[in-house]
């Protein structure tokens, strides 16, 4: 990705158009964590978070946590994304 002839970011800053502190240095197509074109620490969903718990997961097909047993869906991915 080549971008040329950006504003200048103490114009973007002044404005309030700047990237979500979640997302890498990659940076944004617009603002919030789901706008990013890659996260800083982990992507759930493709919205950027600050972490995950690897121990707990979600049910296949739902967003309602799973107590213990039953099949894990492993939703957050880690790093750049």
């Amino acid at each position: 990705l080549d971008i040329k002839h950006n504003r200048p970011r103490r114009d973007c800053v002044a404005e309030g158009k700047v990237c979500d502190p979640l997302c890498s240095s990659g940076g944004c197509w617009g603002p919030g964590p789901g706008q990013c074109l890659s996260c800083r620490n982990y992507s759930r969903g493709g919205v950027c978070v600050t972490h995950c718990n690897f121990l707990n997961g979600y049910s296949k097909g739902s967003q309602s946590r799973m107590g213990g047993g039953g099949a894990l869906q492993w939703n957050c991915s880690g790093g750049i994304q």
